[in-house]
């Protein structure tokens, strides 16, 4: 069943089941959207993420790489964007569980990458 008529990547629901947050397909990035799960128009929320994967959704919002280097968080209930961390390196993948409470990541780097979790995130 299609879901978008707009949009189309990656796709994650919000934690209180009433949105579907997506992102466009492709290495150069795009826009995150955010729609009702019920059905309605999709509605831009931030201007970039990194590439499709780079978004984590939480009951605080939506965490996102808008370049390698920058962590921002979109508030969920104000709508707000504010920078949470800077990797010196950068971020390679990264997840941050429902709750807030913990996050993993990689940091990018020549060679290989190392896999770090962060406890008492937030």
């Amino acid at each position: 069943m299609q879901v978008t008529k707009n949009t189309e990547g990656a796709a994650f629901e919000s934690v209180d089941g009433k949105y579907l947050y997506i992102t466009s397909t492709g290495n150069s990035g795009g826009p995150l959207f955010r729609m009702p799960v019920a059905g309605g128009p999709e509605v831009e929320v931030a201007p970039k993420v990194l590439w499709w994967p780079y978004f984590s959704v939480t009951a605080k919002g939506v965490y996102f790489l808008p370049d390698a280097k920058t962590l921002q968080l979109l508030d969920a209930a104000t709508g707000r964007i504010t920078t949470v961390a800077k990797a010196e390196k950068g971020f390679g993948t990264f997840s941050v569980s429902p709750d807030d409470a913990y996050m993993v990541f990689s940091e990018a780097g020549s060679g290989g990458s190392d896999i770090m979790l962060v406890e008492n995130f937030r």
